[in-house]
């Protein structure tokens, strides 16, 4: 059995399209692997989070150096910044990220918290994230203009371009990445 954990916002909608996100990638994993949704506040949130899942979505609102919750109340507070994920220790449980949040990949010099991420997890995990602002809903993402932004980083280095992923993805979609990168290496 594996988990498939979710991070969310506090705000209802945002809880909604994720059980629905990770309840897809749970079935494109394995009937056996379930789907657990989250509303951290903090660092101590995101932590326990990612030890107990071996695949993870990152459904909030972000930018190159956080994530962000959205309250009830449409107010916005952080939940863990770049500086402070540097300090996150490793999660070798931890096979596929698949962060929808908006330009968690972009940065000078690849300076961003998806490819911070990426140094966290299993060695030949992946981490995907987009360059530029996501849109979608429950079934697919990507950037408003259909621009090629999606990348993925293993290990602090982009291992898949944007021109190697399409404009958008499905959750299915990025699993199928996964498993076609891995097999390649």
């Amino acid at each position: 059995m594996g988990i498939v954990g979710v991070v969310s916002c506090a705000h209802h909608a945002w809880i909604d399209m994720s059980r629905y996100m990770g309840t897809a990638l749970a079935k494109e994993i394995s009937d056996s692997v379930e789907c657990r949704v989250h509303v951290p506040v903090d660092k101590k949130g995101l932590i326990a989070i990612m030890n107990e899942s071996n695949y993870l979505i990152i459904h909030t609102p972000g930018a190159f150096d956080a994530f962000i919750d959205q309250r009830c109340d449409n107010t916005y507070k952080k939940i863990v910044s770049l500086n402070t994920f540097k300090s996150f220790p490793s999660f070798s449980n931890l096979k596929l990220v698949i962060i929808t949040a908006c330009s968690c990949a972009v940065g000078e010099n690849e300076n961003n918290i998806a490819c911070e991420f990426s140094k966290h997890i299993a060695k030949d995990g992946l981490v995907i994230a987009n360059r530029y602002d996501v849109y979608g809903g429950y079934i697919d993402f990507g950037d408003k203009n259909n621009r090629n932004g999606w990348v993925a980083y293993q290990n602090g280095e982009i291992v898949i371009k944007e021109n190697e992923i399409p404009p958008e993805i499905t959750m299915q979609d990025a699993f199928k990445i996964f498993l076609n990168y891995r097999k390649n290496i």
